[in-house]
């Protein structure tokens, strides 16, 4: 591994545990406060939006509640496994060729969780399940 490819993986690096740092006091936050940020979407027209109950759903998760995870959100169960292999696939990418350009692949997984999202929004609402 050369210089920059080095320089390339030390700054995913820093930028996940950042990320891992937010989300382990936002997690310390919830449980010593009880307060978690609201839905503006669903504050504003009453209606659920496609992360309603992610919050509730990774707390369970975190508990190993994955029963309850999964009735709080069920979407997340498909589209976090495709998101993280996107991301994960692209920073080896980005890593190895310095290439930050995803594939044609990638974009339509990605839109097939967008379009995901609005169904599961629309048939949540629907259906109230």
């Amino acid at each position: 591994m050369d210089q920059i490819q080095k320089s390339r993986r030390n700054a995913i690096i820093k930028r996940d545990a950042i990320l891992v740092g937010i989300g382990i006091l936002y997690y310390i936050f919830i449980r010593v406060t009880g307060l978690a940020i609201p839905c503006i979407f669903r504050k504003i027209t009453g209606f659920l939006c496609p992360g309603c109950g992610i919050t509730r759903a990774i707390l369970a998760a975190v508990r190993l509640d994955l029963a309850k995870a999964f009735a709080y959100n069920q979407f997340m169960f498909i589209a976090l496994p495709a998101l993280a292999y996107i991301i994960v696939k692209n920073d080896y990418v980005f890593v190895r060729y310095g290439n930050r350009k995803l594939s044609r692949f990638d974009n339509i997984l990605i839109f097939i969780c967008i379009a995901g999202a609005v169904m599961f929004a629309v048939l949540r609402n629907v259906m109230r399940f």
